[in-house]
């Protein structure tokens, strides 16, 4: 195994050519069916939620496709494409889309019905067959991944007729508080559209052009539709190929976006189109090897890399980050706005980017709610320093008094401002949205990242539950006036989601702060509110007679339709199989009572809580069988009425069957069938390593461990008997075995083998 670890930091920039060329013995680097989603005759991609159609992506520029069998159509968006408007209605800010390009037939219908779309997951590519101008086409589109906002088509004539065809580059044009205006060049045609600019105090306007071109052949005509777009025509030679691309210019307060996308097709020839296609095929190759696993189970491998190639094509440091349908916008109103929902719906799709060794992908996530730290202490001033006037009624014994820290609303938008400010009385916001910077803590260890990043973020939230929390008479901590699930529990007390968030809260401040010798003064306090914080509630359940957790103090669990477990199980970590056997035991019984596998807001939820507390895995996969059967889409991705790219969310808990290290130790196929085969490569655990492994006739085959920042390493012992650890050039490791674990000191960098003596 490699030492060279691709992604040096959350803001990497990948240069490096891939170290192998295929992802060698998974299921990913198999058949052309194992890898590749067949979409025939897709619906057309407008829709108010994550689109059905094949989708396409770097970060910034998105696409899908869809049309006909006469009308090959690319809907295309940006992630920047954001409206602010204040009297719109309650949705102030929203993501609207932009437009896209339409390949037709010159001399209109087309009798043939040979039409096929093919989504390629391994290489990022979208490839159709369709018959249109007279002549057979196969298509092979890509959004470049490292040379910026490119779409590329390579269109070729395969029959032995000349093909007439035009195409057509549009923006939306049907509503007069979103300008579109459009141009016809010499050598292009182009396109623009953007946000809102009235007088009524809107803070910014982003503007966006797409500019198309012909590599390959000249334009023998242009023409323009009832709307006003520009259309070019063009002919293809039997056998001859042309290269249509678009690029695509501006954003937020850019006033040049249409040269910039004009000037984007200067000088682009054949050669530069095929080496940025080269770049492209290497950037997604390092993305697909940086870890891999196979469980056996063609259903969920599906799911599972359909899920990591959704996140690979909209999350990308130094971009938009992606809100609840990503940045997959085809629709000017889409569903709950399109905003960044943080019940825990923001955080949800990098739920598990960590454990899959991409926390790069969890970048813009951060900078949004670092841009946010202002507004929300702002917040948290004006709503919470006279709260038992101001707000009153709810029972809180807290009096008015200065209030630190930082209060959101449930939903916010890029660049540090809210989509509106509606709380729902919730306090937890910004603890639902704390867990990646913890993460990227535990999992790298990458000091920079906590000082300049996490640090700033989550004293920010320390200090607001300091003064938040109401110390009583016996010395316990306790949360008042706090909704576990929105305003209809308004008056909580001691809900569970809080107590989990601060728990973990305080748990990982003072760790991160003693290793990083920040903030020392504050422990004592810190370790105060751990140690007296009020338990997690509790209830005897109506249906089953048995114990589980409840929402908080003052209502009862059987009557919400969520598995109420964030705080205690996830993403907050605070009971796992190590756990007091209660705990656990209370854990299961809350799954069980809820029996809500297909609520939409238990994807990334319930399916990751569930192996954290040894769930029965054969019943965990008839669950997700059930999930994918009834709602995967031909594109790989979970369909959902209004939550999205949140159901990526779930590959934590396929993570959580093979590898568990969030109690402090690596723990090998904790909840894994007895007589089923799986591996996985490069995993990453807390501590900073890299884990690969493999499951076969009943038992472990071996570990390999790299240490990225040479900490001490902590594995219980899946043999239960004599072990070796050699390093790199097979060297004996000294180790200790103490209660079931082997404990071994490592260098950074460093590589380590386990297997059974």
């Amino acid at each position: 195994m490699s030492a060279k670890h691709i992604v040096e930091s959350i803001n990497a920039v990948w240069t490096a050519p891939p170290e192998k060329n295929e992802l060698r013995g998974y299921p990913f680097s198999g058949a052309e069916s194992q890898r590749m989603a067949p979409v025939n005759n897709p619906e057309y991609a407008l829709c108010n939620t994550y689109t059905a159609s094949p989708v396409m992506g770097n970060g910034d520029m998105a696409a899908a496709v869809a049309g006909d069998y006469d009308n090959y159509k690319i809907f295309i968006t940006k992630g920047e494409m954001w409206s602010d408007r204040q009297d719109y209605d309650i949705r102030t800010i929203r993501p609207i889309t932009v437009g896209g390009i339409n390949l037709f037939s010159k001399n209109g219908k087309t009798d043939s019905k040979d039409y096929g779309i093919t989504q390629n997951l391994y290489k990022a590519e979208i490839d159709a067959k369709l018959c249109l101008g007279g002549g057979s086409l196969k298509l092979k589109s890509f959004i470049s991944a490292r040379e910026g906002n490119f779409l590329i088509t390579r269109i070729e004539n395969t029959s032995s007729n000349i093909a007439d065809l035009g195409v057509k580059l549009w923006t939306k044009p049907d509503d007069p508080r979103y300008p579109a205006c459009s141009g016809i060049e010499s050598s292009c045609i182009w396109a623009a559209r953007e946000t809102y600019s009235g007088d009524d105090g809107v803070r910014f306007v982003v503007r966006v052009a797409m500019a198309a071109g012909l590599i390959g052949t000249k334009i023998t005509g242009t023409d323009t539709d009832h709307d006003g777009m520009p259309v070019m025509y063009f002919s293809l030679q039997p056998g001859q190929h042309v290269y249509l691309v678009v690029s695509m210019g501006g954003g937020k307060d850019k006033t040049d976006h249409i040269s910039e996308a004009q000037d984007m097709l200067i000088g682009l020839d054949e050669k530069k189109l095929v080496k940025m296609n080269v770049n492209h095929n290497k950037w997604w190759a390092e993305y697909w090897h940086l870890s891999q696993l196979d469980i056996g189970d063609e259903m969920i491998h599906k799911y599972y890399y359909g899920s990591l190639y959704a996140l690979g094509c909209q999350c990308r440091p130094g971009c938009v980050a992606t809100g609840i349908d990503g940045i997959f916008n085809f629709s000017d109103f889409m569903a709950f706005g399109g905003g960044f929902t943080l019940n825990y719906n923001f955080a949800a799709p990098f739920y598990g980017v960590f454990t899959s060794n991409r926390p790069f992908l969890a970048g813009a996530f951060c900078e949004t709610m670092l841009d946010a730290i202002p507004m929300g202490k702002k917040y948290a001033r004006y709503f919470l320093e006279s709260w038992s006037t101001n707000m009153g009624g709810m029972g809180s014994p807290r009096r008015g008094t200065l209030q630190r820290g930082v209060y959101f609303p449930v939903r916010l938008a890029p660049w540090g401002y809210d989509a509106y400010n509606n709380f729902l009385e919730q306090k937890t916001n910004s603890l639902s949205m704390m867990m990646p910077f913890v993460w990227t803590y535990y999992y790298t260890h990458d000091k920079d990242f906590f000082i300049r990043k996490a640090l700033p973020y989550c004293i920010e939230v320390a200090n607001f539950w300091e003064d938040f929390l109401v110390k009583d008479e016996s010395g316990r901590y306790n949360v008042y006036d706090s909704a576990a699930h929105e305003t209809q529990y308004a008056d909580d007390i001691n809900p569970a989601l809080a107590l989990g968030g601060i728990r973990r809260l305080m748990k990982f401040m003072i760790e991160a702060c003693t290793e990083f010798e920040v903030y020392q003064e504050r422990i004592v306090l810190w370790k105060d509110i751990l140690e007296n914080l009020a338990p997690f509630p509790v209830v005897t359940s109506q249906k089953t007679n048995k114990p589980i957790f409840a929402l908080a103090e003052n209502n009862h669990g059987d009557q919400v339709s969520h598995t109420n477990l964030e705080g205690p199980v996830f993403p907050d970590g605070n009971v796992g199989l190590s756990s007091e056997p209660e705990l656990v035991q209370r854990a299961l019984n809350t799954i069980e009572i809820h029996d809500n596998w297909l609520q939409e807001n238990n994807t990334p939820n319930i399916f990751n809580c569930a192996p954290r507390v040894g769930y029965p895995v054969e019943k965990y996969f008839e669950h997700f069988h059930t999930l994918i059967n009834e709602y995967m889409r031909d594109n790989c991705i979970l369909k959902s009425n209004r939550h999205g790219i949140e159901s990526a969310g779930a590959i934590e808990g396929i993570h959580s069957l093979l590898l568990q290290s969030h109690e402090g130790f690596i723990n090998l196929f904790p909840v894994w069938f007895k007589d089923r085969d799986a591996s996985f490569e490069t995993l990453r655990a807390y501590g900073a390593f890299l884990v690969s492994s493999e499951f076969k006739d009943g038992s472990v085959s071996y570990v390999d461990i790299v240490s990225e920042a040479g900490l001490e390493c902590k594995v219980k012992n899946p043999w239960n008997s004599n072990v070796s650890v050699t390093d790199a050039e097979g060297n004996k490791v000294e180790y200790k075995a103490e209660n079931g674990m082997i404990m071994f000191n490592t260098e950074i960098n460093g590589e380590y083998k386990i297997v059974k003596a």
